[in-house]
């Protein structure tokens, strides 16, 4: 059986993925967790749970092994720039070391930062802005160089991912059901067409396991998934897609003079990377060599309407 050793399992993006790995019989996970992990895999022949803390060179040390694929999805948002670089480099040491088959490494890809082009793809030139940005690309440079000719190294860069559980559209959300139809409507008016650069969660672990899983060797390699090759990824279609689901009635978007420029000043002001309302990211890369998505953004949408709803009923 092929052993797959996961790193944030218990994450929003883990969770989903895990859904999918239980339904494969060819495979050993192997999923290093906290003391008290959220997972509804149980310990079993084909699951093995090791507790422990990334910071712990031990814990990475067990949960590898020789001819083993690895998917990195942990990432330490309370901890300091230092303390996830050194988590990279114990866990590229601990690859190195046992000789682990390939790494897939879940990135961002904001990682572009402040470009200024209207469509990002895999070579466009990074320039990140806020630290989580710079951490993130130092991150993927320290895996494809550590590992560089031992371990085959793939990097995945997902958009914002939305989803059941997921916090992105969450806000969105939220605004629909309790601002006033008039305030929804300024909003719109000033967001209107603004790309939201979002990708469903059923969509990035497709894309994992199909990095996990491809024949070819991808070392060092980026690729981008995005589901902003759908024209409604924006603000106006988006909120009205939820507005449909919720039973509202459509959110009308009144014309605004200068609504982008306007826009851009309010966005470079509280120092956002992205201020391009057009920016698109592209996975041409990855579909080019035949990832198919496995739901389409609509559907992504309904699904998580559908789950904000029952999480309301529930609170």
């Amino acid at each position: 059986m092929q052993v797959v050793s996961i790193t944030g399992a218990s994450s929003f993006i883990g969770t989903h993925l895990l859904e999918r790995l239980s339904l494969c019989n060819d495979l050993h996970l192997r999923l290093l967790v906290n003391r008290n992990p959220n997972l509804f895999l149980q310990e079993s022949e084909k699951v093995s749970i090791i507790r422990g803390n990334l910071l712990d060179t031990k814990t990475l040390n067990s949960l590898v092994e020789t001819g083993c694929i690895v998917i990195n999805l942990a990432y330490l948002s309370s901890k300091s720039k230092q303390e996830n670089l050194e988590v990279i480099h114990n866990l590229a040491l601990a690859c190195r070391e046992v000789g682990v088959a390939r790494l897939v490494h879940c990135s961002t890809a904001v990682v572009v930062g402040n470009s200024r082009d209207d469509v990002i793809t895999e070579d466009t030139i990074c320039q990140p802005l806020t630290e989580y940005e710079k951490t993130k690309l130092e991150i993927e440079n320290v895996l494809i160089n550590s590992l560089k000719g031992k371990t085959e190294v793939i990097i995945i860069r997902p958009t914002a991912v939305f989803g059941r559980q997921g916090r992105n559209l969450i806000k969105v959300a939220d605004d629909l059901i309790s601002l006033t139809p008039f305030i929804t409507s300024l909003k719109t008016a000033l967001f209107y067409k603004r790309r939201l650069n979002l990708v469903c969660v059923e969509n990035v672990v497709s894309a994992i396991l199909f990095l996990m899983q491809i024949n070819d060797r991808m070392d060092g390699e980026r690729f981008i998934i995005s589901d902003d090759d759908e024209r409604e990824n924006n603000y106006y279609d988006t909120i009205n897609l939820l507005a449909s689901h919720f039973g509202h009635k459509p959110v009308k978007a009144f014309y605004m003079p200068y609504r982008y420029h306007i826009l851009r000043m309010m966005l470079t002001a509280s120092k956002r990377s992205n201020v391009n309302a057009h920016r698109n990211y592209s996975s041409k890369k990855l579909f080019d060599l035949g990832f198919k998505k496995s739901i389409q953004f609509n559907e992504g949408v309904r699904r998580f309407g559908s789950w904000y709803n029952k999480s309301l009923l529930h609170n």
